[in-house]
């Protein structure tokens, strides 16, 4: 289980498009590795915060919600 993003980070004023994937629970080293991405839900859109704080703090409540909605 885990949590992405796709968008433009605009907390970062980046523009260009990225897929970002959070893997819960888990460390190994894959950059390169081809992986299998199942969609269960949108949790929201995203959206610019103040400060790289501000969206740490979200996505803390991002993953509890994730992970209450895949009950892990």
């Amino acid at each position: 289980g885990g949590m992405l993003n796709i968008g433009e980070n605009p907390t970062f004023d980046h523009k260009d498009w990225s897929v970002e994937v959070h893997i819960f629970d888990f460390s190994n080293e894959i950059y390169g590795d081809i992986l299998h991405i199942e969609f269960v839900t949108k949790t929201r859109n995203e959206i610019r915060f103040v400060n790289s704080s501000e969206l740490r703090t979200q996505l803390d409540k991002d993953e509890k919600e994730i992970r209450a909605i895949l009950e892990i």
